[in-house]
């Protein structure tokens, strides 16, 4: 009975580990209208921060294509599209 009891809590356990670490790598990106927090209709550094918090890959400088310090709406949907190279 103990050993049926230590295979099922091993199991548990790795299904557990396993949805956890599953969470953060299909984590969503976040909408636009989340991280522009002021809703001016621009994310700046500061507000891209949450984006990158949430798993978002490209830095600010990647997404900001026109270089004026704010990213619209957009470059920021490049962020969702892969990358096809």
């Amino acid at each position: 009975m103990r050993d049926y009891l230590m295979k099922y809590t091993n199991i548990f356990a790795l299904a557990g580990i396993l949805t956890l670490s599953s969470t953060a790598v299909f984590a969503e990106t976040p909408p636009f209208k989340k991280l522009d927090a002021n809703g001016d209709g621009s994310v700046d550094k500061a507000e891209y921060a949450a984006a990158k918090a949430a798993g978002v890959e490209k830095s600010f400088a990647e997404v900001d294509t026109s270089k004026d310090g704010m990213i619209n709406t957009k470059e920021y949907a490049a962020v969702l599209e892969p990358d096809c190279e």
